[in-house]
């Protein structure tokens, strides 16, 4: 077994590091939550004409029938021409987010839903980031926050609409992705433990390189991934507690093991619930709850931090 660690980890910075590093966490922040705000105004058009056909009817028709509203957004397009070719992707993604993401009703309140909960994640991100001083692995936590949080369907409206910031749109995911892989990897102390984890962080931020022009990854396999990434990840995390981490580590590693028990004591649930009726994926309300319960995890890791002090 692993021996506990009594000595504290070497995550602290030197002047020239933290000032290329806080350098480095403000551009891509500020791309991410640029992207992110840009985005209000593309998914507010997408889903205002996607909406004048998307009701909450026809949505149930459509799960009835077993039709997605990505292939009747595309149909829609195909048959109305209410817009012209380039506006394509744009509603095609509109039909996509609203068939997948948990707040996506086609309307004004799925951008106020999606845009606050963003906001929430940033929020904590950045004051997580002024108080990190000259720790590597606070700076780290705190970025995780703001591209995971405003990677939403936002972001992906903007995208659609403009293809160009496609580039941007995937290493923004491979940020946010790569870097809550070495979160679960390193938190609380800023070390790998069990000290295999750094391979299946790596190998979990690689399967994120590859274009899709080399390999193309089904999407069973995909959520396969997935699955085995967060068994793995908490898995990790319940080892160190138990077997590695102090008594002020394990005080601060119960905030994030609290914050994930409360997702899956709700989305359990949840997901049965959509299974056995599928016309209650467009319940406001269920949806509302599917996207604002996931912010008990930047909530969560920024009470670790500033108030149970982990750094």
């Amino acid at each position: 077994g692993e021996v506990a660690m009594e000595n504290e980890p070497e995550t602290i910075l030197s002047v020239r590091w933290l000032a290329i590093a806080r350098l480095a966490w403000i551009a891509i922040a500020a791309i991410a939550t640029g992207m992110f705000i840009a985005g209000i105004s593309f998914g507010l058009d997408a889903y205002s004409r996607i909406g004048n056909f998307l009701t909450p009817e026809l949505m149930q028709s459509l799960q009835a029938q077993g039709t997605s509203p990505q292939a009747f957004a595309i149909l829609t397009v195909a048959s109305l021409s209410i817009r012209p070719l380039q506006d394509f992707e744009s509603l095609k993604y509109a039909g996509y987010a609203v068939a997948s993401s948990p707040c996506d009703v086609p309307n004004r309140d799925s951008i106020s839903c999606n845009g606050l909960s963003g906001f929430i994640w940033v929020a904590v991100g950045v004051l997580i980031f002024i108080r990190a001083q000259k720790n590597w692995f606070t700076l780290l936590i705190s970025l995780t926050l703001v591209t995971f949080g405003t990677q939403n369907s936002l972001r992906g409206a903007l995208l659609g609409a403009i293809p160009q910031l496609s580039p941007a749109g995937y290493l923004l995911t491979l940020i946010s992705w790569g870097s809550l892989a070495l979160f679960f990897s390193l938190f609380p102390n800023g070390k790998f433990v069990p000290r295999w984890i750094r391979w299946f962080a790596l190998g979990f931020i690689f399967s994120f390189t590859l274009p899709e022009q080399i390999i193309v990854i089904p999407e069973a396999i995909t959520g396969l991934i997935f699955f085995v990434f967060w068994v793995v990840s908490l898995s990790a995390q319940v080892y160190r507690y138990f077997r590695v981490s102090t008594s002020i580590e394990r005080q601060q590693t119960k905030w994030v093991l609290f914050a994930f028990f409360i997702l899956l004591m709700f989305f359990m649930p949840l997901v049965l619930l959509i299974t056995i009726n599928p016309t209650l994926k467009s319940s406001p309300q269920l949806l509302v709850i599917g996207n604002f319960i996931p912010i008990v995890i930047p909530i969560s890791i920024g009470i670790a931090i500033l108030r149970a002090r982990l750094f």
